[in-house]
């Protein structure tokens, strides 16, 4: 959340980070859900550690270690860069290159801020309606890899569609994994050379092995 600076200029403390500085992770989010009332079904569910921001059922938004992001396009992503700001970078160490971070003086702005939301929202809902025009059957996600990989990505699914026989399944091949929704997406079963990962959008209430408890998704090795 801070505004664009030249090199070695101090960070202006706005009036959102001072909040995000001295309130709890659940105040942040009220504050958010206060100013972003008038979006339509504005949810902002725990994940990854931190809480994705939603409307009408599409995450456009991100609340991530006291910084807030939108998604972008390239339409609308040269007004972020003009102001400094840059990508979001989860833990793992990718970097998710059209979520970007808010400027503080848009978020000092309740007016600013929702332009920016509904945005961001259009830039979501036009991505979704692309993404399920180019859904595939789970099995052509599948192609190409070596039996043992296809085989426990299998093992996955089965596990997947057991506990959760209500959900819908389909291939993302711009994702290039198999994904789940009932009716929100919740899951995902992703193929790789060597292993298959097996993540869930909303896991940060699990009781998590100590060896993941800074990770995103759990690794599933074949």
């Amino acid at each position: 959340m801070k505004p664009k600076t030249t090199a070695g200029a101090k960070r202006r403390v706005s009036r959102a980070d001072a909040l995000f500085q001295s309130r709890p992770r659940d105040s942040m989010r009220e504050w958010l859900e206060e100013r972003l009332a008038k979006l339509p079904d504005l949810e902002i569910r725990r994940m990854f550690g931190g809480a994705g921001i939603y409307a009408e059922g599409t995450m456009f938004g991100i609340l991530h270690a006291n910084i807030v992001y939108f998604k972008t396009s390239d339409a609308t992503r040269a007004m972020f860069i003009d102001r400094g700001m840059t990508p979001f970078r989860p833990p793992s160490g990718a970097v998710l290159k059209s979520y970007y971070e808010v400027p503080a003086e848009t978020l000092d702005d309740d007016a600013d801020l929702l332009q920016w939301a509904r945005a961001a929202l259009t830039v979501a809902q036009a991505g979704a309606s692309t993404a399920k025009a180019r859904r595939v059957e789970p099995e052509e996600i599948l192609k190409g890899y070596a039996a043992p990989i296809r085989k426990l990505a299998e093992r996955l699914r089965k596990v997947v569609l057991a506990q959760a026989p209500g959900a819908s399944e389909a291939g993302y091949p711009g994702w290039r994994l198999v994904g789940y929704r009932c009716p929100h997406y919740f899951c995902f079963v992703a193929p790789h050379a060597d292993h298959v990962r097996l993540g869930f959008e909303h896991a940060t209430g699990f009781p998590t092995p100590p060896a993941f408890s800074n990770r995103w998704e759990n690794r599933c090795d074949s």
